[in-house]
Parts: C-alpha cells; structure tokens; sequence
C-alpha cells in the first residue's frame, strides 16, 4: 500500500504516459519473437500487458483517492467551523469531530479548518492534474492497450489474418495516428 500525498496521481499519470511508447514498443518485440516461436515470449507480451492495465487501474484509483480526500478535509473543516458533532468516528471527519467535543477554542479550530480547506484545494488540483495528464494523452493509452489485444488475438488466430485481426489491426492504427496528431 502507497501512502498517498499530493503528489501521487500526478506522479503515476506522469509515468504511465510516458511510458506508453515504450511498452508498445517492448510489445512489438515480444510478438516478433513470439511469432518465431521463443519460447516465454508470450508469458512476457502477457506480462507486459497485464502491468500496464494494472498501471492505468492504479492511476485512476489515485485520482479517485486523491478526490475522496480531499472531499474529507472539506467535510472535516465544516465541522471545525460549524462546530456541529457527525457520527463519523475516523478519518479527518472523525478527528474534527472529537476535537469540537472535547472544547477546542474557536481559534484554533478557525486556524485548523483553513488549513484543511488549503490542503482539499491542493488535494483537487493535484486530481485535476493527473485527470488532465489522462485526457490528454488517451489517444496514446489507447493506441497501447488496443495493440496488447491486437497482438493477443493475432497469437489466437496463429498470426494469420482475420476478419478480427484486422478490425483490432485498424483500430490500433487508428489510436496510434490519433495519439500522433494530438502530440503535434
């Protein structure tokens, strides 16, 4: 388990995009083996498949922890100001309830509520980000996912041509020319 910081979704998002280009590119290789026959090579375009599915799952559940933190901290400074008690027991919520209970100054209560709002803020943006990083880049997350599920049914169908192949072939060189336009 990752702690997570402000920084991690931008972080993974960050990595995850740049790199695409070389798992399509480990890809390629590993089918190229694969179609002569090496013997691990479909274990390893499995392997590298499944990693960078894994990778995309793990960002978007960083930004989606990112969010629900910082929603929160938002609670948490509401109660802070409004001084009103929620049966939540843990988290910042929880924490932000017992120190109304036990009579915390309205003082230092005001000063920890803007300091949670300051860190929801942050918490958001750094969501935005990394969501952004996503959005811009899809077409080239697309294009590799798309040529992970080329390759493994061009495995299935004995690297001959099919009716399936070939849509999955046209759709990755779709992806992959869109994600080429974008970057211009």
């Amino acid at each position: 388990m990752t702690t997570l910081t402000v920084k991690t979704a931008p972080t993974r998002a960050r990595k995850l995009v740049k790199a695409s280009g070389f798992i399509r590119a480990t890809l390629n290789k590993c089918s190229h083996v694969e179609q002569d026959g090496t013997q691990g090579a479909t274990r390893e375009r499995e392997t590298v498949t499944a990693e960078f599915a894994r990778d995309i799952a793990a960002c978007e559940r960083a930004i989606a922890d990112t969010e629900a933190t910082a929603d929160a901290f938002d609670r948490a400074a509401l109660v802070l100001r409004s001084g009103h008690v929620t049966l939540e027991r843990t988290g910042p919520v929880g924490l932000a309830c017992k120190l109304v209970r036990w009579g915390a100054s309205d003082e230092t209560r005001q000063a920890l509520a803007e300091k949670l709002s300051h860190a929801a803020q942050r918490a958001r943006q750094s969501a935005e980000k990394a969501q952004d990083r996503l959005e811009d880049n899809n077409a080239d997350l697309a294009a590799t996912a798309s040529l992970g599920a080329y390759l493994a049914e061009l495995k299935t169908a004995g690297f001959r041509k099919t009716t399936k192949t070939e849509r999955l072939r046209k759709s990755y060189n779709a992806w992959r020319t869109a994600a080429g336009k974008v970057k211009q």
